[in-house]
This record gives structure tokens, C-alpha cells and sequence, in this order.
């Protein structure tokens, strides 16, 4: 679809859009892409390159829209995983800062980082006991002490 079909059809981008041609959002303007985006945001695939107020539009509506962008900025990649720290599996390469509060936000985004700091590990399952399945322990020593240590006073005592 092009600007010149459309102009044949004597439609806008954004009614060609409302008519169910959702090729039609890559040529509208910013501002129509925002309030589309924002009713659905997952016809941010349909956007060949969004700008970064879109894109954060999108993952504010949805996080997981985090993998229908290419290239997202830092910002946005930030605010994806404040929204949902499951949104992680879809950086490739993420920060350390990014994988903490991917952790902390839902300790469960543990499982999708590849070697883990210890710190991040706590928090994972100072956040939800259920990151537990997602560590290797040396030994069920170390395993008590991690656990003890991130639960409510005296409920793993020996």
C-alpha cells in the first residue's frame, strides 16, 4: 500500500486504517499512531519505524509489544520491564541494571537471564520464592541460607 492507492481511494491513512487496512498506519502521522497504539498496541507491527513516543506508548499499554520493536531505545526497553520484568526475554543483551529490575518488578524474569549475579538471584526471590527453580545450588546448605535469609523472620529455622 502506498500514498498514491490511498489518494485514488480518496482515503486518509487514518480512515484507511478504520476501514481494516492496517498497512495504512505505517503512512499516518504521529499523532494518529499514538492514539492507535494506545487502544491497541499491538498494531505497533504494523508501524515500519515508529518513533520512540509510539514505541513507548505501545509498552506502556503492553509490555510484551517490546518484541514487535526493532531496535527499541533504552528507555523504552526500561519501561517495558517496570511495566513487566517478563518483558526481558525480548532484550537481547540487557544492562544489569535493566536484569534488577526485571528481577525485582517479578522474580520470575529470573529464568530468562543468562548467568545471573548472585544479587540479581536474591532479588528474584526476595520478590517471588517461586525464582528458586531457576537457581543452581552448590549444595542444600547453601540452599537453607538463601532461603532463610529472604523469608519472614524464624520461618526456616532449624
Amino acid at each position: 500500500m502506498n500514498e498514491e492507492f490511498l489518494a485514488q481511494a480518496k482515503l486518509t491513512p487514518i480512515a484507511a486504517y478504520e476501514r481494516g487496512l492496517l498497512q495504512a498506519l505505517d503512512l499516518c502521522e504521529q499523532e494518529d499512531q499514538l492514539s492507535v497504539v494506545t487502544r491497541d498496541p499491538l498494531t505497533i507491527r504494523y508501524i515500519k519505524n515508529p518513533s520512540e513516543a509510539v514505541q513507548l506508548a505501545a509498552v506502556r499499554a503492553f509490555p510484551f509489544t517490546l518484541q514487535d520493536i526493532q531496535n527499541p531505545s533504552e528507555a523504552v526497553q526500561r519501561e517495558a520491564v517496570l511495566r513487566s520484568g517478563l518483558a526481558i526475554r525480548y532484550i537481547s543483551d540487557p544492562s544489569n541494571e535493566l536484569k534488577l529490575i526485571a528481577v525485582r518488578q517479578n522474580g520470575l524474569a529470573l529464568q530468562y537471564l543468562a548467568d545471573p549475579t548472585e544479587e540479581m538471584q536474591l532479588e528474584a526471590v526476595r520478590q517471588n520464592v517461586a525464582a528458586l527453580q531457576f537457581i543452581s545450588f552448590e549444595s542444600t546448605e547453601e540452599l537453607y541460607e538463601d532461603v532463610r535469609t529472604c523469608g519472614e523472620p524464624g520461618i526456616f529455622e532449624k
